[in-house]
């Protein structure tokens, strides 16, 4: 009977132990988190874009009159651009290759009462203006609108990007040319509009802010040539006149766009 109680005593700690384990719980590994997408610039994409432009218009005359008395003048306009821009972009390791297109309202436009008479040439009083008494006269500058079809090329950390773009610049340019009432008559007004073609280079940083929102800041020249215009209803000052206006733009502007192709909700992990 001893042995038995014995025996039993010995045995308890062992049959606690695995009704003990029997009730812990199974240990599983915990399951994988799926991998983070890593961001890429590759896609098409829309935003928009605000910024100031700093215009120089630089004005010569050539004529057939005998003395030619023709003048010059730099008119500089200054205003703010604003529009929209789309484009694509292909990354491919840490290059961005891609093409963009933009189109821009402007508030340039300078109105001007001197014409700096030239050297020589039969005026009386070379670098000063043409005096205005007798003659009243004034011309506008204006670029109502303007835009751009342009390549870029740039180099990727992960989420930020700088790059280089260059390509063709449009604008609508527009000069108007009075002789006003109180001048030598005639008087008159002569207004002329065209689209020039030009160039366009520049550079800028860009950054995703979240998985589809990047914003950026670029700096670009453009030259948009020379626009001549015939005077012949501008009033007795303009009129037989040939005036060249070559028109160049200094701008900076700052954008937000929309790149396509991401979920909205989707963690984005940074490539180097």
């Amino acid at each position: 009977m001893v042995g038995q109680f014995v025996v039993a005593a010995a045995a308890l700690p062992l049959l606690v132990g695995a009704a003990a384990a029997a009730d812990l719980p199974t240990a599983k590994p915990a399951p994988a988190l799926p991998p983070s997408p890593i961001f890429t610039w590759t896609g098409f994409y829309f935003g928009g874009e605000i910024g100031g432009a700093w215009l120089n218009d630089r004005l010569t005359e050539s004529t057939a009159f005998i003395p030619p008395l023709t003048g010059h003048q730099n008119s500089y306009l200054s205003g703010v651009t604003g529009g929209a821009l789309a484009g694509y972009n292909q990354q491919i390791n840490n290059v961005v290759l891609g093409v963009e297109g933009d189109f821009e309202a402007t508030s340039l436009s300078k109105n001007n009462r001197c014409l700096v008479e030239n050297a020589g040439a039969g005026n009386t009083a070379p670098a000063s203006c043409f005096p205005q008494p007798g003659f009243n006269y004034s011309f506008r500058t204006q670029l109502p609108w303007q835009g751009s079809l342009r390549a870029r090329l740039g180099w990727a950390w992960g989420q930020a990007l700088i790059y280089a773009t260059g390509g063709v610049a449009f604008g609508d340019v527009r000069t108007t040319y009075t002789t006003g009432p109180g001048a030598f008559p005639p008087v008159g007004s002569q207004s002329f509009e065209r689209t020039q073609v030009g160039g366009t280079i520049g550079a800028g940083v860009e950054y995703a802010i979240a998985n589809n929102w990047t914003v950026r800041a670029e700096y670009r020249y453009t030259d948009f040539g020379t626009a001549s215009n015939n005077l012949t209803a501008g009033g007795n000052f303009w009129n037989g006149y040939t005036d060249h206006h070559r028109i160049e733009e200094n701008s900076v502007r700052v954008g937000i766009t929309y790149l396509f192709g991401w979920p909205s909700s989707a963690p984005v992990a940074a490539r180097y």
